[in-house]
């Protein structure tokens, strides 16, 4: 999780020092079967921890009532409300149980975002294998409230998301939800690079969709069930991550730690 943060920021996917990753994890203590853990949102002066310097020891751990019960390495800090309650709310709100409750990643990716910003419903078209990976596999959140962030909206997300793994969260960013820690990062850049040659299309054609080379639908019914294969994206996610993986062990070894 930790390495999350600093590859996120590292590919610039995340956006000043708002954005949350979480994941639940076994509790060091008996009192908890396990705990919410995540970067600390505020540090004792108030400040945050930057991405890039998030360790696997700086982690806190929340309950279920988003408490913070398990300090990290850096005296003083506490979470941010609303990674906490959207976190904590999307995973009370989707089927109990679900496998993909266990790592969500919220992100302002450029070009994801973008999408979501767009008045009808952010759709991936069928033109580039990327895109097929998701088209199936996403739902919508169109009822962006400030007001009630801190509240109840984690719960109102994870009704939208359902079962999906991949939320547009409309005119705020993305919400990708996982078993694992490898697979919402492979989804989270995959998902941006598909985004990003739409957009990148679209803007070379004067956004004429007419212009656009689609695949066929036989080949998209193809392709889809391959790419959207439990085995295989969990194959090709460890293969990306633990390549980023390898690359700090050597470089950034205190990541671990």
């Amino acid at each position: 999780m930790a390495l999350s943060y600093r590859l996120l920021d590292r590919l610039g996917m995340n956006e000043g020092a708002c954005n949350h990753l979480s994941v639940m994890a076994p509790s060091r203590s008996a009192t908890y079967a396990e705990v919410m853990l995540l970067a600390p949102g505020y540090t004792s002066d108030g400040s945050s921890l930057h991405w890039s310097k998030v360790t696997a020891s700086s982690l806190i751990g929340l309950d279920s009532d988003c408490n913070v019960v398990e300090d990290g390495s850096i005296p003083g800090c506490r979470a941010e409300e609303s990674a906490a309650c959207i976190h904590m709310g999307t995973r009370k709100a989707r089927p109990k149980g679900h496998p993909s409750n266990k790592v969500m990643f919220h992100t302002h990716s450029l070009y994801a975002t973008a999408l979501g910003c767009l008045k009808k419903d952010p759709v991936l078209m069928p033109m580039h294998q990327n895109s097929l990976r998701f088209m199936t596999r996403a739902a919508t959140y169109d009822d962006y409230d400030i007001a009630d962030e801190h509240t109840s909206e984690g719960e109102v997300i994870g009704a939208a998301m359902k079962d999906n793994d991949i939320l547009f969260m409309q005119n705020h960013g993305v919400m990708i939800a996982a078993l694992t820690v490898h697979l919402p990062f492979d989804n989270a850049y995959y998902l941006e690079r598909a985004c990003l040659y739409q957009a990148k299309a679209l803007e070379a054609v004067g956004g004429d969709e007419s212009k656009i080379k689609l695949f066929n639908d036989k080949t998209i019914a193809t392709c889809t069930k391959k790419y959207t294969d439990a085995d295989f994206l969990d194959k090709y996610s460890i293969k990306h991550f633990y390549s980023w993986w390898n690359l700090y062990l050597e470089k950034e070894p205190d990541v671990f730690h």
